[in-house]
């Protein structure tokens, strides 16, 4: 017989939550991971189950809203979900939550803007000569694939050296 047997199960805000979590291929490493800290790893895998271990027994337990609300946030859970589980503040930090991360990318898509205009009036900019402009293109494409995946670019296009050094002696090899 199941010892845990008659038991309450996990509150339905955690079974969400981890429906959600499973629903994005997320393991509980990852996404108390994402959490930045907010939510450990065992209290992620506590606040699912819905219950602690403590001298050997079963005692029932839930997240803060706080906490709910950043898992809910990792796993894509809408305010709404939670609302419709009575999970009233839970949903209010978690509409909060999710306003900071749309502005923080509004500002982050703006940054961007403002760069590509930056170098869109560098290349129009008549007082830089058309050789010039020219190279510099040259190696902004060159370097685009590693922006493109995210990575930094070998140190010698961003140095502007096109080629390693061939000699013992630190001078370029002849094109």
């Amino acid at each position: 017989m199941d010892e845990h047997a008659g038991e309450a199960p996990a509150p339905p805000e955690a079974l969400l939550i981890r429906r959600h979590r499973m629903a994005a291929g997320l393991t509980v490493a990852d996404a108390a991971a994402a959490t930045d800290g907010r939510v450990s790893y065992r209290r992620w895998v506590q606040i699912e189950q819905g219950y602690v271990l403590k001298k050997g027994q079963r005692q029932a337990t839930s997240g803060s809203d706080a906490a709910l609300a950043h898992m809910a946030a990792v796993v894509g859970v809408r305010p709404g979900q939670l609302r419709e589980l009575g999970k009233e503040e839970a949903a209010e930090v978690l509409a909060v939550i999710l306003a900071e991360r749309a502005s923080r990318e509004r500002e982050r898509e703006q940054r961007d803007q403002d760069k590509v205009r930056e170098m869109a009036d560098y290349f129009e900019d008549d007082s830089v000569p058309m050789e010039t402009r020219r190279k510099t293109a040259e190696r902004f494409f060159k370097m685009l694939p590693y922006f493109i995946l995210g990575q930094k670019p070998p140190q010698e296009l961003l140095s502007g050296e096109e080629e390693p050094p061939s000699g013992s002696d630190g001078t370029k090899r002849s094109a």
